[in-house]
């Protein structure tokens, strides 16, 4: 039973993809491309409905231009920089080509940023298909929605009623272990944040409590000299993921003395977030 436990989590890990870096250096926050591509793939569906949305992936714009993280990163986390999109796109045949891709280049920049927090410096898109017209098309061009989610949003693009697939049940809790029941209460309690979501293991080196993981770190001669703490989270599809990581890791780095037992100690934050949820109806 325990190798089954062990097979499930690496097979979540594996799914999570790339983690990207949201926002700056500065900002110390990832997010999982799955999530991510969950995210913008319901956008660009829901701006766009006669564009077919294929395979989308996004990595690093280019590996010169990125920079060193202000807290250690989680593991095979992208160092911060500016990102691309790359995705796969069936177009309506009645609309011209490059009118559909000027869209959905558009509704994927603004959804990245506005959304997410992710800085997308590029999105490359790749012409797969042509749809024909059918007899219960409605005659609105492929910019329709996306131009009326701009006018009714504030600039943002159409969100989703409801994705497809419900996220996994994990009953929001303070912590799996009391020693980072302080921190966990914390950063459950911030605005945006839908649950804890221990995707990854805890720091190298590092000891677990669920979703709050806790290194040590000393110097030369042993002496400790501060804490590394890395949050792992879900938040809403309503708010903007970059943010809520950035209330996370101030009410986490406040928290976290509760939790200490040498409370004077510095401490470092870096958040993952595993997953968007959507919004529960009824």
């Amino acid at each position: 039973m325990e190798s089954e436990g062990l097979s499930r989590a690496v097979r979540r890990q594996l799914g999570l993809g790339r983690l990207l870096p949201l926002g700056d250096a500065q900002d110390g926050a990832w997010l999982a491309e799955s999530a991510a591509v969950a995210s913008l793939r319901a956008t660009a569906s829901a701006a766009l409905p006669h564009v077919r949305i294929g395979d989308l992936r996004i990595s690093s714009a280019g590996p010169g231009t990125a920079g060193l993280p202000a807290v250690p990163p989680p593991p095979s986390a992208l160092p911060p920089g500016p990102l691309r999109i790359d995705a796969a796109f069936a177009s309506p045949a009645h609309v011209p080509l490059t009118t559909t891709a000027q869209l959905l280049r558009a509704t994927l920049l603004t959804a990245a940023d506005r959304t997410l927090g992710l800085r997308v410096r590029t999105v490359d898109l790749r012409v797969t298909d042509l749809l024909e017209s059918t007899n219960g098309h409605d005659g609105r061009s492929p910019g329709d929605g996306y131009r009326a989610g701009v006018s009714g949003a504030a600039g943002h693009p159409a969100r989703p009623a409801e994705r497809a697939s419900a996220p996994e049940t994990h009953p929001p809790a303070p912590a799996d272990d009391p020693d980072g029941a302080a921190t966990a209460q914390a950063v459950i309690s911030v605005p945006g944040v839908t649950r804890l979501d221990p995707v990854l293991g805890p720091a190298s080196g590092g000891r677990a409590a669920g979703a709050v993981s806790v290194t040590d770190t000393t110097d030369a001669a042993g002496r400790p000299t501060g804490r590394h703490l890395q949050i792992q989270i879900a938040v809403a599809e309503a708010s903007r993921a970059l943010d809520v990581a950035r209330d996370v890791r101030h009410a986490a780095g406040k928290a976290a003395a509760w939790d200490a037992e040498e409370p004077s100690l510095p401490v470092t934050v870096a958040v993952l977030i595993g997953a968007v949820d959507p919004e529960r109806h009824g």
